[in-house]
């Protein structure tokens, strides 16, 4: 979800670490008591509200709150592409595609490791409109960017079905 990061206070690594293994545990609401301790102590800490904002999007399903924390994580740190990429999943999912263009293309700009993720969301929004060749596209980028053999054969799965569809429509 995000890159190992060192910040400044420890205590607040340390936090960022917990909540981090207990979403692998799969155990969201430990990981969003740990977040909301963090951003006790420093509100404006982008990192937290990007988690909190994926877990309420992913976990909780409450899309209002995990938009508002997606929007706080772009509002304190506007460089940091991983809210980018989350914000415009989220809106992905909600089937608003121009908005969430909008927010990944602006992610773009940032670069980083979570590009991959970005292409991956851009790929789904011309899915979903019918448009398969741009779709193909922007899977491709992503396999480009990619580094992880298990997520490439997911993003190869994306451009097989897009090329059954194009020769089925």
């Amino acid at each position: 979800m995000t890159e190992k990061m060192t910040y400044p206070n420890e205590y607040i690594d340390e936090l960022i670490s917990e909540a981090d293994s207990a979403i692998t545990r799969n155990e969201p609401k430990e990981a969003k008591n740990i977040l909301n301790e963090i951003l006790s102590i420093e509100p404006a800490f982008s990192v937290a509200h990007n988690y909190l904002g994926w877990l309420y999007m992913y976990y909780f399903h409450n899309y209002t709150l995990a938009e508002s924390h997606l929007r706080l994580a772009i509002k304190f740190a506007p460089a940091y592409p991983p809210a980018f990429q989350n914000l415009g999943a989220l809106k992905v999912m909600m089937k608003q595609y121009d908005e969430a263009e909008e927010i990944l293309r602006q992610g773009l700009s940032y670069g980083g490791s979570n590009v991959m993720y970005i292409y991956e969301e851009l790929g789904k929004i011309y899915e979903l409109r019918g448009k398969l060749f741009l779709a193909r596209r922007y899977y491709k980028m992503a396999i480009k960017n990619c580094m992880d053999n298990d997520y490439m054969e997911d993003l190869r799965k994306h451009l097989r079905r897009c090329r059954l569809k194009i020769f089925l429509f």
